[in-house]
């Protein structure tokens, strides 16, 4: 049986921006400066819990990292999303059989290199 919605979340938003500030040595002043806001407004950021998705995306962007990954690497689903794209599958297809071939290529001039020493 699956559990009712409940606000109470299994991370802390508030949390993984401070370690993503401290692992980049991004002060609260920094920071100010990246979002384009006041000293307060980081405060208020700072101390909530929860943010418009907008505001979490530039934060993101300013400090190079991605919380939203966090976020749902923390959500547990029955049948998860694709996480590929067809593009991306296709790709590593063809990749696949480039190395498939640089492989093949790789053994014959192993062989022709062994014939010369002869």
């Amino acid at each position: 049986m699956k559990k009712p919605y409940t606000k109470e979340l299994p991370y802390d938003i508030r949390e993984l921006i401070k370690e993503a500030m401290y692992e980049r040595r991004i002060s609260r002043s920094e920071l100010k400066d990246l979002l384009h806001l006041s000293q307060p407004g980081v405060h208020n950021i700072l101390k909530r819990n929860d943010m418009y998705v907008t505001r979490l995306f530039t934060i993101c962007k300013a400090l190079d990292v991605n919380i939203f990954r966090q976020i749902a690497d923390t959500i547990e689903v029955e049948y998860p999303a694709r996480t590929g794209s067809n593009k991306l599958t296709e790709e590593n297809e063809a990749l696949k059989k480039r190395v498939a071939e640089l492989e093949k290529e790789c053994e014959v001039l192993r062989d022709v290199i062994g014939l010369q020493r002869r």
